[in-house]
C-alpha cells in the first residue's frame, strides 16, 4: 500500500521563501555593518593610513565609526539582534549554507567584541574619574543643547564682524568670588579650519550650571581662495582681548580667571591662543597683545597638533592643509611650522588638559600621543586620557548622551575647577 506524501501548498512555499529572503537581507545588511563597525573598533588607526589616503574611504570608515559611538549601548544591542535573525535563519534552513554558518560566526563574533569595548570603555572612564555609565544613552534621541543667554559682536577684523555666544550661570554664587564676579570659559568649535560655527554642545550649558560663563566664538574659516593659517588663531586672540576691554565692563566677569577649550581644529586653535597669549607671542585681529587675558587652563578634544602628519597621513588632512595652509609641508614649512603647538610651548604654558579616542580615523591618536609626552616633559602639567575604541568626536557625533559625552563633560569641568575656579 502506498501512502500518499503531503504537499505543501505553492502558495505556502512562496511566501515561507519571501520571508526567509526577506530577513536574510535585513540580518545581512544589518550583520554587515556590525562586522565593519567593530572592525573599525579594534583595528589600530595607524594601520589604515594607507586606506585613509583615499577620500571616500576615509569618510566611509568615519561615518560607520561616528554612528557606532553615538549608539552607545545600543550598539550593543543592534549587533545582538542581526545575531538572533541569523540563528534563526539557520535553524528554519533544511540545508544548513556553509557561507550562513560563517556569517553567523562573524556576526557572533562581533557582538562579543562590541561587549567588551564597550564594558573596557565604561571601566576606563570610571578609573579615569569620569563617573560610572554603564548603560548611556539612555535613549537614542537626539539632544537639544542649552541655547545661549546673549549673542554678541566682539569684534569686525578686516570689515568682517564675529559673533560669540554668551552662557551665563543660573546661580552665579555658587562660584563667584567675594566681589560677584564668575570664571569664564571660551569655546573655540571644531569643522577642520574650513567649516563649523558657533552653536550649543553638550558642554557649554552644562559649564555654565556648573558657575562658569562661557564665550562661544566665531573665527574667520579657510577656503580655497583664502588661507587663514595666520587669522584663525588670531581671531581667537581677538575674542580674548573683548573679554579684557568690554566683557569685564558689561557682564560680572572675573578676568583673572579666564580657561579655553576646543575640539578637533578648535582644539588646536584653543592650545594655540592659550600658549600664546601667556608668552606674549599671540597678535590678535584686534585689540592688542597687551590686552590678552593670562590663560589659566586648556582642554583639548581630540586636537590636530600636528597638520604635517595629518597632511601626509589623510586625504581629509590634505585637503584641509590645501585650504587653511595654502599647500603641502614642502611649500610652506613655516607656515605649518606656526600650526603646530610645539612651536609655541613655553614655561608660561598652561595646564593642558587632552581627551582622545582611541581608533580617531579623522585625528590619529599616535601624534596626539607624542605632544602630550613632549609637553610634559618640558613641565608642563598635563592631562592625556584615552577613550578606548572610540573614533573622532568621541561618541557626540549624533547629539545622544553617550559614555563619551558624559565623560568628557566630566573631564573638562573637573580640569577647570581645578585650575581656574
Amino acid at each position: 500500500m502506498i501512502i500518499p506524501t503531503r504537499r505543501t501548498h505553492p502558495v505556502i512555499t512562496i511566501l515561507r521563501i519571501a520571508t526567509q529572503s526577506i530577513i536574510l537581507l535585513f540580518a545581512g545588511l544589518l550583520a554587515l555593518w556590525a562586522i565593519l563597525a567593530q572592525l573599525l573598533a579594534i583595528i589600530p588607526s595607524q594601520w589604515l593610513v594607507p586606506v585613509l589616503r583615499f577620500g571616500s574611504a576615509q569618510t566611509v570608515i568615519l561615518t560607520i565609526s561616528i554612528i557606532r559611538d553615538g549608539m552607545g549601548v545600543y550598539g550593543v544591542i543592534y549587533t545582538f539582534v542581526p545575531l538572533v535573525l541569523l540563528l534563526l535563519l539557520l535553524w528554519w534552513f533544511r540545508r544548513k549554507p556553509r557561507w550562513l554558518k560563517v556569517l553567523v560566526t562573524l556576526c557572533a563574533a562581533a557582538f562579543v567584541v562590541s561587549l567588551i569595548t564597550y564594558i573596557s570603555l565604561v571601566v576606563t572612564v570610571a578609573r579615569e574619574g569620569g563617573g560610572v555609565h554603564a548603560f548611556a544613552p539612555a535613549t537614542m534621541q537626539m539632544q537639544q543643547w542649552g541655547k545661549p543667554d546673549q549673542t554678541l559682536t566682539f569684534g569686525k577684523p578686516e570689515g568682517t564682524p564675529l559673533k560669540a555666544d554668551l552662557y551665563m550661570p543660573s546661580k552665579a554664587s555658587a562660584s563667584a568670588t567675594p566681589d560677584g564676579k564668575i570664571p569664564v570659559v571660551v569655546r573655540v568649535h571644531g569643522g577642520g579650519f574650513t567649516s563649523g560655527d558657533k552653536a550649543p554642545t553638550p558642554y557649554n550649558r552644562f559649564l555654565a550650571d556648573h558657575g562658569y560663563a562661557v564665550l562661544d566664538v566665531q573665527y574667520r574659516l579657510a577656503n580655497p581662495q583664502q588661507h587663514t593659517w595666520q587669522t584663525e588663531v588670531g581671531d581667537v586672540g581677538c575674542a580674548l582681548t573683548w573679554l579684557n576691554t568690554k566683557g569685564a565692563d558689561n557682564y560680572p566677569l572675573d578676568l583673572s580667571r579666564v580657561g579655553i577649550f576646543g575640539d578637533s581644529a578648535g582644539g588646536n586653535l584653543a592650545i594655540n591662543a592659550a600658549y600664546m597669549s601667556n608668552n606674549s607671542t599671540l597678535q590678535p585681529t584686534c585689540g592688542s597683545s597687551s590686552e590678552l587675558p593670562h590663560i589659566k587652563a586648556v582642554t583639548a578634544l581630540y586636537p590636530v597638533v600636528n597638520m604635517v602628519v595629518a597632511q601626509q597621513q589623510s586625504a581629509i588632512g590634505y585637503t584641509v592643509g590645501q585650504s587653511y595652509i595654502g599647500g603641502t609641508p614642502a611649500q610652506y614649512p613655516e607656515r605649518y611650522e606656526f600650526t603646530a603647538p610645539m612651536t609655541h610651548v613655553s614655561k608660561q604654558a598652561p595646564p593642558t588638559l587632552i581627551i582622545q579616542g582611541g581608533r580617531d580615523h579623522l585625528v590619529l591618536p599616535r601624534p596626539v600621543q607624542e605632544f602630550a609626552t613632549q609637553i610634559a616633559e618640558k613641565g608642563i602639567v598635563t592631562r592625556y586620557i584615552e577613550l578606548p575604541f572610540l573614533d573622532h568626536q568621541a561618541g557626540d557625533g549624533l547629539s545622544t548622551i553617550t559614555v563619551g559625552t558624559l565623560a568628557q563633560q566630566q573631564f573638562l569641568l573637573s580640569w577647570m575647577d581645578q585650575y581656574v575656579k
